[in-house]
């Protein structure tokens, strides 16, 4: 009886102890808001010269999370950024209205970037850090993945600002680059895409493990 008695009392032990320690075992998580000052930049050149266009506003806020448990090598990111297409300035109105037809924007009016995993998370205590980034960029329906090498600057206690550039090309996403002129003036495929997030943590768990 008192053996039985021991064994419950041990099973009841554990069971009160990791079931405790589980509450307490609590990823550590941020909450970003994406401010709409946030801003794009695309370059790119035809065969005569080079051009810019940029989207200073995106508009509207989003939301970006990152979260990471003990195990996990990797911040996990749950972002969604959608950027009108119909921001873009080129600087010149016709440029600008063929990048628009370019990117479909009647069909897509948006383009978007998906972070997916960080490999740190944003809140370092540095003034500015280094961090690769696995992201989603989608253009005209179609989604390729990108390895992103970031740069993180720290502008006070709440706020950073996330900066990074891509190379890109508009057939990876079933897109013909424009040309003018029967053909006299081709844009090239390749672009680079400058992104610069800026960022207010308005949540912050530190987790326990």
């Amino acid at each position: 009886m008192i053996s039985r008695l021991s064994t419950i009392f041990c099973l009841f032990l554990c069971v009160f102890l990791f079931g405790t320690r589980a509450q307490y075992m609590l990823p550590q998580k941020e909450i970003w808001l994406v401010k709409s000052a946030s801003s794009l930049k695309v370059d790119g050149k035809t065969n005569v010269n080079l051009f810019t266009c940029t989207i200073d506003s995106y508009g509207k806020p989003d939301t970006l999370i990152c979260e990471a448990t003990r195990a996990a090598e990797i911040i996990n990111v749950k972002s969604r950024i959608a950027i009108p297409v119909n921001r873009f300035d080129c600087g010149m109105k016709m440029m600008t209205k063929d990048l628009q037809k370019t990117l479909k924007q009647e069909e897509f009016p948006f383009l978007f970037i998906e972070f997916r995993q960080f490999s740190k998370m944003l809140n370092q205590p540095v003034g500015i850090a280094t961090l690769n980034g696995l992201a989603e960029i989608s253009l005209a329906g179609t989604t390729q993945k990108f390895q992103i090498q970031c740069i993180s600057k720290r502008l006070n206690e709440s706020e950073i600002e996330l900066r990074g550039s891509k190379s890109i090309k508009l057939t990876d996403f079933n897109l013909k680059p424009p040309s003018k002129l029967g053909g006299a003036i081709k844009v090239e495929d390749q672009m680079v895409v400058h992104f610069v997030l800026q960022l207010k943590r308005i949540s912050y768990t530190k987790g326990t493990f």
